[in-house]
This record gives C-alpha cells, structure tokens and sequence, in this order.
C-alpha cells in the first residue's frame, strides 16, 4: 500500500483510535525492513497467533498496521466462530482468514487455493502456527463444475479466473464445486473472496444451500446476482459492529466483505457471547 493509500486507511480505522501514530510507525518502519529482509518476516498477530509478511502482501501488511485489515469483518470471524466449529476459506489467498479462525480461535478450516506460489505461502503460514492439525489444504479453486481453469499467476493477490488467450502468465487449475465436498455441508461460516468468481462458486453450491447451509457466508461480490441468490437460500445482509456485538440486519456491511447471516438470533448470540480478543493491545 502506498503512502497516499495508507494514511487515509489507518486514520479512518475503527481501531487504531488513539494509536495512529503508533500505526503510522508500524508501516514507516515496515517499508524499511521490507527492502532489507529478504523472503518470510514472522510478526506477532491475535491472541498469541503469528503473521508471516513480505514486500508486496497489502492485505497481509495491512493486518500488521491496523491489526485487522478488513473491519469488521475479520472481527466477525472472530467472534462467531469457537474451537469446535468448521471454517470455508474459498480464495484463502495467504491465509490471513485461516490464521484468524484456526491460530487464534482454534476452529477447523477448510482452506482453498489454486495459485502455487500463494498455495505454499499459505502452507507456511499454516506451520508457523502449529495448526497443521486444525487445517486441511486445498490446491483448487472452487467453481461450478469439475474441472480445470485458466488462472493468473502474475496479479499477486488479485490473481483470479482468467480466459485461456490471457496474455500474461497463467495455469491450468483443478476446479472443485461446493456441492461435491460433503465436508463443506452444515457447517459454520463459508468466507467467499474469488476475486470476481463468487457467482460460479454459488452456482456450484445449489444442493448444499438448499440442504445444509452455512450459518454464515462472508462475500466479497456485492453484485445483483450473488445478492438474488443468497437471499433467496434464506440470508439477509448484516452490519457488524465489533465494540458492542450488535448485528444489524437487512444493512449492507461497509467493510470489504458483505456479511450474510441465516438465522439472525442464533448469529447475534454467538457473537456476544464470545470471548475477548487481544488485538493491538486492544480487547475486541
């Protein structure tokens, strides 16, 4: 993230009230270490967990500036989830949302990747953790029909579905569809971040919406289309305020996901009945 960008992210961030300039300092001190570190930097992260960073990873550093990059949703993992629930990760990228739900919760994740290099990175941040055990990895994206896809390799974190005359470096990955994995049927919470493709991943999960939904789905696409649909499986779109755990329902999220909830009484009591989180120094 640059300069320009930052500032204005961590002076409007909801947490970093009272700590900007520790924050400012953060990142200062990160854009010098960052060119003199080569590979992997492990910082300390949520609840005692740990965040492998490098040059470049803005969704990953921003977690290292602000303590949750995307908020509230990220805090909404945090409180929804407990130790005995299951996690989807559906485009986990680095990993960030698995640290949160695995490392610092203790639940079990479902994590889905298919670009190599961002696989690997996801997989170290996995030991890191010592969470091998809470997570199962999946080198695949996840779509409406088995498969294979053409996917970029040369977008960093904004690799996504590309068409097979795309110009720039790109693979063939494997493509599985939700309805296919029985492990992702009834269970917690499905975070859905496929950079333009949630539309195909909803359409590869009819039956398991339909039979065993998940309480809740995080969606990056706020599109008319991924909106019809998860409405009519029953969810309504929801705020999140993490300092009071209030849910707001039938209130577009203004964070980077759309959070939809199924059963708004079941979703509000998990979240205000969860334990703290130490974030930054702060009790979330």
């Amino acid at each position: 993230m640059s300069l320009l960008l930052t500032l204005p992210f961590l002076w409007r961030h909801p947490l970093l009230s009272g700590q900007r300039s520790a924050a400012v300092s953060r990142y200062l001190r990160w854009q010098v270490a960052s060119r003199l570190l080569l590979g992997m930097t492990g910082v300390p992260w949520v609840n005692g967990s740990w965040l492998l960073l490098r040059r470049g990873l803005s969704g990953a550093t921003g977690n290292w500036y602000a303590g949750l990059h995307e908020w509230p949703d990220m805090a909404f993992i945090l409180h929804l989830l407990r130790p005995d629930d299951t996690f989807a990760d559906i485009g986990a990228n680095v990993g960030s949302y698995t640290v949160l739900a695995s490392a610092a919760v203790g639940a079990r994740t479902m994590a889905f990747e298919p670009v190599p290099e961002t696989f690997d990175w996801l997989a170290a941040q996995i030991a890191i953790n010592g969470i091998t055990q809470h997570v199962t990895l999946h080198q695949a994206a996840i779509g409406r029909l088995s498969g294979q896809l053409y996917f970029s390799l040369d977008r960093g974190p904004m690799n996504a579905v590309v068409n097979a005359d795309y110009s720039g470096q790109s693979s063939q990955v494997q493509v599985l569809p939700v309805d296919s994995l029985s492990e992702l049927a009834g269970i917690c919470c499905w975070k859905l971040d496929v950079e333009g493709h949630e539309t195909e991943v909803l359409a590869g999960a009819v039956q398991t919406l339909a039979e065993a939904p998940p309480q809740a789905i995080l969606c990056e696409d706020r599109s008319s289309d991924v909106r019809r649909v998860l409405r009519s499986a029953g969810y309504q779109s929801c705020t999140y305020d993490p300092f009071t755990r209030d849910l707001l329902s039938d209130s577009p999220s203004p964070g980077g996901n759309e959070i939809w909830v199924r059963d708004f009484v079941w979703v509000q009591h998990r979240l205000r009945t969860a334990p703290a989180f130490r974030v930054l120094g702060r009790c979330i």
